[in-house]
């Protein structure tokens, strides 16, 4: 088991040829790759609102939104060029803070450092997580009020990081600079946005399934490409536009979140890959849509060492990705790869394949809490 009493659990991280992903540790015991799926603003002025002029089902405060639209900030995470995408997002009275937004992990993971004080109610309930270089964060649950611009959710359960260092015996980890393994790429922590919850602590899960009515039932990541520098996180359902084609999903064995939200699968996603001019040709497999990798891993054995380079697919060669009538992402692979453009890195041991936030780059990519749907819509 992952949990103990003072609720800690394991977070795997990698990063090699300037790559970054998060990996989690799941409840029943196993890694999160077994189920994975990992400046201050005011907060009221860092959204756009738009009303349908009806109430949202279950809305209080945010009664009449049909969306809103919430700044992305593209950061660069490592000196390799890997991407993220971060967010603003405030706890409690505080400023809102950028957080790394991660669609393979759960739950708000923030500095207690950047938290203006009686902002949290802390529960005395320990919380820690590691990561697979020695890092780790260590911290508490506490109780709070979480805002995405207007977009709130009620008093929900976070985790507040109180210290990040490196476990004993790992002297030299990633987390040995403290709060810069964060505020070195410019956030203040993660915020897990998976639609379900097998890599969650229990109560620490998805801010935005605990944000009441429509606002809360869907949202979709849009982006400028890797070369951009922001991008859209929209809550709710936003009108027009071209249709996005849609994937559906299977829930997860527990079925609901913790609030009754249906808890959905979005690790398992079908998806076929192939590479131009080799054996491997709609080789399919489960999947995951993750903005907290910064390449794609893919879980193959095939690949020959011949068709690599540095321990990643080599230059030259044209890979796809793709669900029959949904969507197919091509491209070759340039001299040097980059990650979140090109970069693909064999993973046979992994259980799915990691598209990374390449894919989101490319797509504007919704998820829809309700429905149980990924929906997926080339820009």
């Amino acid at each position: 088991m992952c949990y103990t009493g003072s609720m800690s659990r394991s977070v795997l991280g990698l990063a090699l040829l300037g790559v970054t992903l998060f990996v989690a540790c799941s409840d029943d015991g196993g890694s999160a790759e077994d189920d994975k799926r990992s400046k201050k603003k005011d907060a009221g002025a860092d959204a756009a609102l738009v009303t349908d002029g009806g109430a949202p089902e279950g809305s209080t405060s945010e009664a009449g939104l049909a969306y809103v639209d919430v700044p992305l900030t593209v950061v660069l995470r490592n000196s390799g060029g890997g991407k993220g995408l971060a967010v603003p997002l405030a706890v409690g009275a505080s400023a809102a803070v950028p957080l790394l937004v991660d669609t393979g992990s759960a739950g708000v993971h923030i500095l207690a450092s950047d938290i203006a004080p009686g902002s949290i109610t802390r529960t005395g309930r320990a919380v820690r997580e590691e990561y697979v270089d020695g890092t780790e964060l260590v911290g508490e649950e506490a109780m709070a009020q979480v805002s995405f611009g207007a977009a709130r959710t009620g008093i929900i359960a976070i985790h507040v990081v109180d210290r990040v260092g490196c476990v004993s015996g790992r002297a030299g980890c990633s987390g040995q600079d403290g709060s810069d393994f964060f505020h070195a790429h410019g956030t203040s922590g993660i915020v897990g946005i998976t639609l379900g919850n097998s890599v969650a602590e229990p109560a620490i899960y998805s801010p935005i399934a605990q944000i009441p009515g429509v606002l809360g039932s869907a949202y979709t990541i849009r982006t400028n490409g890797y070369a951009g520098t922001t991008g859209t996180l929209t809550l709710g359902n936003p009108p027009g536009g071209l249709p996005f084609a849609e994937i559906p999903l299977v829930r997860e064995s527990a079925g609901t979140l913790p609030n009754g939200v249906p808890a959905w699968n979005d690790a398992r996603v079908n998806v076929c890959y192939s590479v131009d001019n080799t054996p491997i040709q709609n080789d399919c497999g489960p999947s995951i849509f993750d903005t907290g990798a910064t390449a794609l891993f893919w879980s193959t054995n095939r690949l020959l060492l011949s068709q690599q380079s540095f321990g990643a697919l080599a230059p030259g060669y044209t890979f796809h990705a793709k669900v029959d009538g949904v969507f197919e992402w091509s491209f070759t692979v340039a001299n040097p790869a980059v990650p979140g453009v090109d970069m693909v890195l064999p993973s046979p041991g992994a259980f799915n394949t990691n598209l990374g936030v390449g894919i989101f780059f490319a797509y504007d990519i919704r998820y829809d809490h309700k429905a149980g749907k990924l929906g997926i819509r080339k820009r």
